[in-house]
């Protein structure tokens, strides 16, 4: 995992692939390390709560759910919203 990272940069750079993703231009979501420094199933679950996952999803890519939730709070500075069954990679305002 990540640390001592910039948060807001991580956020700009979320909104960023967040844009291109939902444009359809999804090459940013394979690149490794990827946008947050991650690799593996790190990466993974990241580009699966980019475009929307459910649980069972997020589970088969890596076990370590709750963790990776609050690693993305504490050192990057965004949010996991939950909408039905689907879990996605929120940017916060502030």
């Amino acid at each position: 995992m990540t640390k001592k990272r910039h948060i807001d940069s991580d956020k700009r750079a979320t909104a960023r692939v967040m844009q291109l993703a939902a444009s359809g231009q999804n090459g940013e979501l394979d690149v490794t390390p990827n946008w947050l420094g991650h690799t593996r199933g790190s990466a993974r679950l990241d580009k699966a709560l980019i475009k929307g996952a459910a649980m069972k999803e997020l589970l088969a890519i890596r076990k370590a759910i709750t963790q990776h939730f609050d690693h993305l709070s504490i050192e990057h500075g965004l949010e996991i919203h939950k909408d039905g069954d689907v879990y996605r990679l929120v940017v916060p305002k502030s």
